[in-house]
Order: C-alpha cells, then sequence, then structure tokens
C-alpha cells in the first residue's frame, strides 16, 4: 500500500469537502518541477566502487558479452576515469554533436493552412523546444551511450523546466519500440531494499511499485510509459548491451603494463649497490676481523642515501642484465601500444598529440568519425518528434536535425547561405548551425528589425578596404579548389 494519505481540501465556494486521490501532493510537485533531489541528503552516503578486472578477466567476458553485461560495463566506467587516452576518445565523440536543429510544420498542407495559427502553434512548439535545452539535455545521456552503450533517462518536467532523470541500467532492460525509438522496463524490486528512495521517485514508480507488491513477482520488471522515458543506445544494431569500445579493452591493459613495466626499469636504473670484499688468505681464513668488518659496514650503511644498497661479501659479484633483442626501447613499446590502443578503437592517433599530422589528413580522420555518431543523433531526433507528439495543438510539428559536428559547422554553415542566397529556404538552418535555435531566431529577428530597426542604423564604416573593393588575389579554398598539404603548410606560415 501507499504511504500518502488521502488529501481533503474544503471547497470555501460551494461549502463542499474535495476528497483528491492518493499521491496529489506528489503529482503537484511534480507539475510545478524546478529542481529534483537525487539522495537524502542526511542519509548515509552510498559509494561506487568499481572491480579493477584484469586482462584475462577482460578478454573472457568479450567471448560471452551478452552473459557479461555488467562486468564489461563496470570494466568501461572503471578505464573511463582511470585511463585518459579511453577518457578521450570516449569524449571526442560525446561532444562533438552540436544539436543544431530546425523546427517544421508535419503534413503541412498549404491551401488549408491558417497563417496567425500557423504562427501561433509554431511559437509554442518552439518555446517547448527551448525549455527542453537540448544542447545541454543531452550531453550526459549520449556520455553514457558512448562509454557503456546504452542510457536509460527519466523524463522530468514542468511547464518551465525540463532534465533527464539517470536511471541505474542495472535495474533496467530494453524492452520494447515506440515509433522507432527505444522503451525501457524497470526492475521494481530495487525498492524492496530502496523504500526510502522510492519518494524521490516521480510518482509512476510508485504506483507500479504497489502493483509489484500486490501481484507478486510476476510483475517486478514493468515497462514506463514512452513519453516518459527516453532511451540512447550507441551499438543500434544489436539488442544486448556493450560498450562501443570493448574491442579496444585488451589494448589498454598493454599500455598500462608496457608503462609499468617502462617505470620499472626506469627505477631499477637509478639503484646502484656498494660491495664491500672481505679479503681472505690461502687457508680460507678472513684476514679482517668479522666483527670489525661488520662495524665499518654498519657506520657505512647509516650514511648512504636510499637509492645506494650495501653488501658485505668475501667473493666476487658479477651482474647479469638481459637486453631485449632489436632496437626498440621501452618508450617504442609504449607508443606502439598507444598506437594500436588508437586502431583498436578505430580512431586516428592523428586526432590525439601528433605533431605530424596536416589539416587534410585530420579533415578525412574526423569525417570516418562523425559517421559513428550520427546513428545516436537519429536517435535524438527520433525522440524528440516523438515527444513532439505527445503535444497537444491542431498542428503538429517535426525537428530536422542536420549532420553537424564542432568539426564540420562552419562548412554547413557556409552551404546553407549559398543556399539562401540562391533563394532556398535554409535561412533557419543557417541560424542552427551558429547555435541560435528556432525561438531565438524570432526573438532576435524582431528585436533587430522590428522592435530598434537595427538595418537602417547601423551604418559600416569606410574603409579603403570597403571603397577600393580590392579583396585581393582569390585563394583556391575561395574558389572552391582543394587545398594542397603543401598549400596548408604555405598558408601556415603566412606566405601568400
Amino acid at each position: 500500500m501507499s504511504n500518502t494519505k488521502e488529501v481533503v481540501m474544503l471547497d470555501e465556494e460551494k461549502n463542499t469537502t474535495v476528497h483528491l486521490p492518493q499521491n496529489f501532493m506528489r503529482y503537484l510537485k511534480y507539475t510545478t518541477l524546478t529542481s529534483q533531489q537525487f539522495n537524502h541528503l542526511n542519509a548515509r552516503k552510498q559509494y561506487h566502487t568499481f572491480y579493477k578486472y584484469t586482462k584475462s578477466e577482460i578478454i573472457s567476458y568479450l567471448q560471452a558479452p551478452d552473459r557479461n553485461e555488467l562486468q564489461l560495463r563496470e570494466a568501461s566506467i572503471y578505464l573511463y576515469n582511470a585511463c585518459s587516452y579511453y577518457h578521450r576518445v570516449i569524449d571526442h565523440f560525446a561532444k562533438m554533436l552540436t544539436y543544431a536543429y530546425a523546427l517544421v510544420p508535419s503534413k503541412f498542407d498549404q491551401s488549408k493552412v491558417n497563417p496567425e495559427k500557423l504562427k501561433s502553434e509554431y511559437q509554442k512548439k518552439s518555446v517547448i523546444l527551448e525549455n527542453m535545452a537540448i544542447r545541454d539535455s543531452f550531453r550526459a545521456p549520449i556520455t553514457v551511450a558512448m562509454r557503456e552503450d546504452v542510457s536509460y533517462n527519466y523524463v522530468l518536467e514542468s511547464k518551465d523546466s525540463f532534465m533527464f532523470r539517470a536511471l541505474d541500467p542495472r535495474y533496467c532492460q530494453l524492452s520494447s519500440k515506440t515509433d522507432n525509438v527505444y522503451d525501457l522496463a524497470f526492475d521494481f524490486q530495487y525498492f524492496d531494499t530502496n523504500q526510502t528512495m522510492l519518494e524521490l521517485y516521480p510518482p509512476e514508480f510508485t504506483e507500479k511499485y504497489n502493483i509489484y507488491k500486490a501481484q507478486g513477482t510476476g510483475m517486478r520488471w514493468q515497462k514506463l510509459e514512452p513519453r516518459n522515458t527516453m532511451v540512447l543506445k550507441a551499438n543500434f544494431d544489436i539488442d544486448y548491451p556493450i560498450p562501443p569500445f570493448a574491442g579496444a579493452f585488451e589494448a589498454i591493459f598493454d599500455i598500462i603494463d608496457y608503462k609499468s613495466l617502462q617505470l620499472a626499469k626506469t627505477e631499477t636504473g637509478n639503484y646502484k649497490v656498494l660491495v664491500m670484499k672481505i679479503p681472505i688468505n690461502e687457508k680460507g681464513d678472513f684476514e679482517i676481523d668479522f666483527d670489525i668488518a661488520q662495524n665499518f659496514y654498519n657506520q657505512m650503511g647509516a650514511n648512504l642515501p636510499d637509492n645506494i644498497g650495501l653488501a658485505m661479501s668475501p667473493m666476487d659479484i658479477d651482474s647479469f642484465e638481459f637486453e631485449k633483442s632489436g632496437t626498440n626501447t621501452d618508450a617504442d613499446l609504449v607508443r606502439s601500444a598507444e598506437q594500436n590502443f588508437f586502431s583498436s578503437a578505430g580512431v586516428s592517433n592523428q586526432l590525439f598529440n601528433n605533431e605530424k599530422a596536416t589539416a587534410s589528413a585530420l579533415k578525412q580522420s574526423i569525417i570516418c568519425d562523425q559517421a559513428i555518431i550520427w546513428g545516436l543523433l537519429s536517435q535524438i531526433e527520433r525522440w524528440i518528434n516523438r515527444y513532439l507528439k505527445f503535444q497537444t495543438g491542431s498542428q503538429k510539428f517535426h525537428v530536422v536535425m542536420p549532420q553537424i559536428t564542432v568539426y564540420n559547422e562552419a562548412d554547413k554553415a557556409d552551404q546553407y547561405l549559398k543556399a539562401a542566397q540562391n533563394g532556398l529556404p535554409t535561412k533557419m538552418l543557417y541560424g542552427a548551425t551558429l547555435g541560435l535555435d528556432p525561438l531565438e531566431m524570432l526573438s532576435m529577428n524582431y528585436v533587430e528589425n522590428d522592435l530598434f530597426e537595427l538595418p537602417d542604423k547601423l551604418i559600416p564604416l569606410q574603409t579603403s578596404y570597403t571603397m577600393s573593393g580590392d579583396a585581393g588575389r582569390p585563394t583556391n579554398e575561395s574558389q572552391g579548389k582543394e587545398v594542397t598539404e603543401k598549400g596548408e603548410e604555405t598558408s601556415d606560415r603566412g606566405e601568400e
């Protein structure tokens, strides 16, 4: 049974008593949501720890990834926190999207449209999307998806706020698809040992937990309402979770091993050992009294630094070193292991600390990397469009999210600008590449053109450049021709 009692209120106008349903106050709280508490502040804090798996364990888990979901996910989180290489690769993909979008009417029939009504509906939907704060809201979920493959989230919203609450993947699983968007089921047995946490979750969890308590283990897993959930899956071509870069885990351990060997050899090279040889005569007797020799040994040992050892022996002591064959040094082996990691991850190391890479080589490498992230971008686009279907209004809308990242946004902006100059309807897309949402475009356009009439009041200053119209010799780039690597080097030196 629910811990929430029935709410009784007095209607003074009708002089009657109103009996409100259970959980009414919690529903009211979520309709005016501006913040969300995730933990009881005065409760004992629970710390997250991750086991450091061995290389052999990782190899065995990869042989049956669907049965070792938990281990592979925890290994990925551990490596993300402990290995800078892995962290940078995940962030490289997770942070490249700009989430640029344009809002477009759906099933648009120009012959039946009411311009004023369409304009009003367009502004309402633009406000909803602005409230969603797409660029900020999706950054954490997409990072989790690139690190763990699946990101499970619950939607918390009110009239003026919107956020995702990340759900513990140990108690979530993919259940179905709605409008080609993933849905999730939650394990309500979680609250059997976390009763105090139930009140911090939205009302749907209390309702379905009560169903589970009433009907038993058959209702342990229940599908959450699709309109309240948001799921992203990086490996959308398989139906079980596996970290996208799990194949590179073994290479990460190689880097760690080689660095440990290099450090051990460096430390060993800084040590020295002094040997005090006690002379012996032909009969094998000590020529120096052993107590005297030991006294000198103790005195010398007390004054030596930590990296110098001392030994005493009547015999000669020889050293033997096992040199590695070939010409590879320890530093070469570490660099080779690092290169192997980037190759295993399918990412060019030219993006990470490579001084020899030219702009053309980097551009081609980034094009390949961008292809990996388009799958997640399309999932985000489909989820937002499903979200818009749940909104009221006579006219339906959908968003268009072009394939734009921080690496190609300048090129895309140039394409949309030229298209707009030739009469194509790409002004909204051009504004999106500049970081403007539809509502910002409309608001700024009104303020600049209608309210303050800035185009008529801002007059460019006269300069020799604007008066002569001489823009200098055209470059290959300005003419749309491909820039060669030699040309890039010349440009970098500032030569004409």
